[in-house]
């Protein structure tokens, strides 16, 4: 990759990951509410970034990919 083509990767990840909004769910067990509009519902990792973790379709896939103990929740927005 030259170096041109790689910088301009650069410059649209950093500006892509400034337009993310995220709202963290504290504990899924005791959440209430719905999904905001505009955000994917996301599972992720506990320690990991949110935006390495899985959009859900609904809240019945909670935990199908990760395992309850290890498991985190968030909103995301792209804002595209």
């Amino acid at each position: 990759m030259s170096e041109i083509v790689h910088n301009r990767y650069i410059k649209w990840k950093k500006e892509l990951i400034m337009s993310l909004e995220t709202i963290l769910i504290e504990d899924i067990q005791t959440f209430r509410g719905s999904r905001p509009a505009g955000f994917d519902l996301v599972e992720y990792e506990k320690g990991t970034d949110p935006l390495d973790g899985y959009v859900l379709y609904g809240f019945d896939e909670i935990f199908m990919l990760v395992p309850q103990s290890k498991a985190a929740h968030a909103f995301v927005a792209s804002g595209v």
